[in-house]
């Protein structure tokens, strides 16, 4: 499978995502061409259209070599972006100075590498290569490597440098001050409502009589003991909670009701890390992990918080890196 391709000029750079689409038109040119070849000849009333098969074989795959040729032209002179399905027909066409960042993002299907407006920087963003399996595949070493540094010269390098100081943030809208200690807030309500009902649903399935006919194993743990799963999985995100230690520098994650802790120094932390959820191509919510450095040299994210809309996201990112005291 082709990975993305680009091409690198003085005022312009090319950037081709879907290059694999080109493997798939030809695997259904030559299948669609295959089936529709043996299914004519075996009907004397489909050898008539034949030809007219062949032609909706072609348009079919054309889709997909139209889609392989599709590009996404940067041009310094216009100072904008624009998208050619095809490498001919536009779709849209984007201005540099609406461009907040050109960046990776991992979601349910992999790593890729995205444009995010300003509008809206950490939403879904405008996909500019193909699907890499994460950060450590040569393919996306290269990407980053060689095009960033082009596509970050090209957009971003002729912006003016700025001297402003970030403004503190006063009122916090995600955390809870209690003198040096930020509780992080969280709205458990739907979580809680969701334990009593599978609680309600245990016990109606565990005192009613033949409420699992036939009794099988396998019919009584769905019927009776899943719920009861479910419950304390629940019970478990009720009781979890993340507090921020400025004086002492550790973020502290606890869990049923403190029983269990584990504590992260603010100093190993990394970078953020955004990842954009998707269930059978659904969107389910875009949670923000941390990464920290581990004592074995290793990297470890931590998932503190799922955000459904991604406006919020900024902010809950300025908020947290105040109280960390590092760079958002």
């Amino acid at each position: 499978m082709r990975k993305t391709k680009w091409k690198i000029g003085d005022t312009l750079i090319q950037v081709f995502p879907n290059r694999a689409y080109l493997l798939s038109g030809i695997l259904v040119l030559f299948i669609l061409g295959v089936i529709w070849t043996y299914i004519a000849k075996g009907s004397p009333a489909l050898m008539a259209s034949l030809a007219q098969g062949y032609v909706f074989v072609l348009i079919v795959a054309g889709f997909f070599f139209a889609n392989a040729a599709t590009v996404y032209v940067f041009d310094a002179n216009a100072k904008k972006v624009t998208s050619k399905w095809a490498g001919i027909l536009t779709l849209k066409t984007i201005s540099f100075d609406d461009i907040a960042v050109i960046d990776a993002v991992t979601g349910t299907y992999g790593l890729t590498y995205a444009i995010f407006k300003k509008s809206n920087r950490h939403g879904k963003g405008i996909r500019i290569s193909s699907y890499y399996k994460g950060f450590d595949d040569k393919t996306a070493i290269s990407f980053e490597a060689e095009l960033l540094p082009a596509l970050a010269k090209m957009v971003f390098g002729n912006q003016p440098a700025t001297s402003a100081q970030p403004v503190p943030i006063g009122t916090f809208e995600f955390y809870k001050p209690e003198g040096e200690v930020y509780l992080m807030k969280q709205n458990k309500i739907f979580t809680a409502v969701i334990m009593l009902v599978c609680l309600v649903w245990w016990y109606y399935a565990f005192t009613t009589p033949g409420y699992a006919p036939g009794r099988s194993p396998v019919r009584e743990f769905i019927a009776v003991w899943f719920p009861l799963v479910l419950a304390l999985v629940f019970a478990f995100m009720l009781t979890s909670s993340w507090q921020f230690d400025k004086q002492r520098r550790v973020i502290v994650s606890k869990s049923l009701g403190g029983l269990t802790k584990k504590e992260i120094n603010f100093d190993d932390f990394v970078r953020y890390n955004i990842v954009r959820r998707s269930t059978n191509f659904i969107y389910t919510g875009t949670s923000v992990n941390l990464v920290f450095n581990t004592a074995d040299g290793k990297q470890r994210e931590f998932a503190i918080r799922t955000f459904m809309n991604t406006n919020k996201i900024q902010r809950f990112l300025d908020e947290t890196a105040e109280i960390m005291g590092v760079k958002g």
